[in-house]
């Protein structure tokens, strides 16, 4: 479950086993896109995004340690199955997390396509 606080508009969440970007948030559900479908995800049915290596790779992040990876000057260290980006050490629960983080130390969006 993720809760309506933790999202912003553009965020990439799992619903019901597959990739959606939000879309708009209302009070008990996201507006969830794959285009050309919307759907109402209700907030308790959304799930983050596991960070994964094949994730960050996607993402454009360039493995240099066996546990870090660089994201465009954002380090992110992998510490059991946990990934924390280093200066402020904030835990990383999903690709949702990785996404506002770069979006408020970056001032862009960082995209997740499926």
């Amino acid at each position: 479950m993720i809760q309506k606080q933790e999202l912003r508009i553009g965020n990439s969440v799992m619903y019901k086993g597959e990739v959606w970007k939000v879309e708009e948030l209302s009070d008990t559900a996201a507006h969830i896109s794959q285009h050309p479908l919307w759907v109402r995800g209700h907030y308790e049915n959304l799930e983050p995004i596991p960070i994964t290596e094949e994730a960050l790779v996607k993402m454009g992040a360039i493995k240099y340690y066996d546990l870090s990876f660089n994201l465009n000057g954002m380090v992110i260290n992998k510490t059991n199955v946990i990934f924390i980006e280093y200066v402020h050490q904030i835990e990383l629960k999903g690709i949702h997390h990785l996404q506002n983080l770069y979006y408020y130390t970056r001032q862009t969006e960082l995209n997740y396509e499926k």
